[in-house]
């Protein structure tokens, strides 16, 4: 399963530690780091761009915004 995880950069000292928590929760419970894909936006205005880029380039199976 290939997943897509859009990070916003605006705070991204709390961005990043969500970004740090969902990656380590998806490889804990069984996804390869290799289906892990990480995608920055500027903020939390670009996160619907930022998802609709990884659907047309990557064609992940989950999005997780940031």
């Amino acid at each position: 399963m290939r997943i897509g995880i859009v990070v916003a950069e605006w705070n991204q000292e709390i961005t990043e530690a969500l970004y740090r928590g969902a990656y380590d929760s998806l490889v804990k419970n069984g996804a390869m780091e290799s289906d892990i894909i990480k995608e920055y936006v500027p903020g939390s205005f670009e996160l619907p761009l930022g998802a609709q880029l990884l659907i047309e380039n990557h064609k992940p199976d989950a999005i997780i915004c940031l």
